[in-house]
């Protein structure tokens, strides 16, 4: 009888246990729109909840990695302009035209004497190495701490003392020295989750072996490039023409704004005056003395593109207007030896404009 008493245990059970899970499966729920309708189980929303977890973490991941790839594949532009006398330098980097890296710089360089663009370049670290007396040699490389040895190299091996590159001095522009979590430009990574997680894309890209990073260049402006070479002393006198070298971007299909020419013109009769800006002396030379309208209109000042003037203006003992226009190394210099000149021969001198032809 034992083992007929176990059976019909047993069958109890799973009548029992079927039952249950017959009543869980038709546990009632109130539906938003009114009525009644059977519970989902909660663990199909759990399943479906990590699914959708699973599948927007896909979508990340998959957006980052052709942020990165599209990164990569991207050149970045930088160039860096030295004023030749002071040994000032200004850079811009991190460009995706070199058009959009030269241009701004060269623009700013034509309204002082002895800058220009010494060196443009993309995906890779420019140093600059300072002598003790004001020397300045310049490499490239795409490891930052290479770059500035080259140019203390450079430096030491041409006589130079003290040679070191500053802080401020090294520079680099490209994917290797953007921080991949802030997008900062600089040199290196910043965080070391911003590491971990270039080191991951880094692995991909190799595995892949279709995303390379753009390889780099620099093109130098080598009159400007031997001129920094000499001590600063020495420099004192360049002008713009002196360093200017626009057969090296015209190379690499930058071809420089062309140079202008601003003429004044002025009758000491009547007053009258005239300015004309042209791209040619002749040109800026007729168009002020059309626009002075004077028979005696006579030209006082003729300047082109870098260099520096200042028009002064006084009374004469006669009560008539008197002007001096003068060129200058800077608008301050061409506006000292105006205001001294006028003041020889006419009061009240004062400064009608001081500033560079652009």
């Amino acid at each position: 009888m034992q083992p007929r008493r176990t059976v019909q245990w047993l069958l109890a059970t799973l009548l029992a246990l079927a039952a249950f899970t017959a009543s869980a499966q038709q546990i009632i729920c109130q539906a938003p729109q009114g009525g009644q309708v059977p519970c989902p189980s909660p663990f199909g929303d759990a399943y479906g909840n990590m699914a959708e977890l699973q599948r927007q973490g896909d979508e990340r991941r998959a957006r980052e990695w052709a942020e990165d790839k599209a990164g990569r594949e991207s050149d970045y532009w930088g160039a860096l302009a030295v004023h030749a006398p002071s040994g000032e330098a200004v850079n811009i980097g991190f460009e995706s035209e070199p058009k959009w890296a030269f241009g701004p710089l060269r623009q700013a360089c034509n309204i002082r004497y002895g800058c220009d663009v010494v060196v443009l370049y993309k995906n890779t670290c420019v140093a600059i190495a300072r002598g003790d007396r004001g020397e300045m040699f310049l490499a490239d490389d795409v490891k930052p701490q290479q770059a500035s040895a080259l140019a203390s190299q450079a430096c030491s091996k041409a006589g130079a003392g003290a040679c070191k590159v500053g802080k401020k001095e090294l520079t680099c522009s490209g994917y290797n020295y953007i921080d991949s979590v802030t997008g900062e430009g600089g040199i290196g990574q910043k965080s070391l989750f911003a590491k971990w997680r270039k080191l991951r894309f880094d692995v991909a890209a190799k595995v892949g072996g279709d995303v390379l990073i753009q390889p780099p260049m620099a093109t130098y402006n080598p009159r400007l490039r031997q001129a920094l070479t000499r001590p600063k002393a020495d420099r004192a006198n360049l002008v713009n023409r002196d360093v200017r070298d626009d057969a090296v971007w015209a190379r690499i299909g930058l071809t420089p704004a062309p140079d202008l020419w601003l003429a004044f013109a002025f009758s000491a009769a009547s007053g009258q005056i005239g300015l004309g800006l042209e791209r040619n002396e002749d040109g800026a030379v007729a168009a002020a003395r059309g626009k002075c309208q004077a028979d005696d209109c006579e030209t006082l000042l003729r300047a082109r593109s870098g260099q520096c003037y200042a028009i002064v203006q006084g009374i004469t003992p006669k009560a008539r207007l008197h002007s001096v226009a003068l060129v200058g190394r800077t608008p301050e210099d061409a506006q000292k030896a105006a205001l001294k000149q006028c003041a020889q021969g006419a009061t009240d001198c004062s400064v009608a404009v001081a500033e560079c032809v652009e």
